[in-house]
């Protein structure tokens, strides 16, 4: 899992390859909570090439928005596949989020 600053510092980019386990969980979930912390008011979020999405991670992401939002923010999930897709609609986060098929047409909505 990658963590990125964006030409601001309200603005952060995750990158998460391959699983978000118990086991990446952690490490997100730490890092999300330190973005809140800071006060972050926007963060992309790229799911590339995911193969497992943690039920708690979409929870937390759901969380994060809420504050995000009440910030005048927001969370933006970018790079779905297949599966990363079937995870958000199967616990009924798929239209909770901004959704763009790239990072760099994200970046442009921050």
């Amino acid at each position: 899992m990658e963590t990125y600053c964006l030409e601001s510092k309200t603005n952060k980019l995750i990158i998460i390859k391959k699983e978000l386990n118990r086991k990446t969980f952690e490490f997100f979930e730490d890092e999300m909570n330190q973005f809140l912390k800071d006060g972050i008011i926007n963060i992309i979020v790229s799911f590339k090439d995911i193969s497992y999405i943690i039920s708690d991670a979409i929870r937390l992401l759901i969380q994060a928005n809420e504050i995000l939002k009440s910030r005048g923010g927001k969370v933006i999930v970018t790079d779905l596949n297949e599966y990363g897709k079937w995870a958000l609609k199967t616990f009924d986060a798929y239209h909770k989020f901004c959704l763009v098929d790239k990072i760099d047409k994200a970046m442009t909505l921050i």
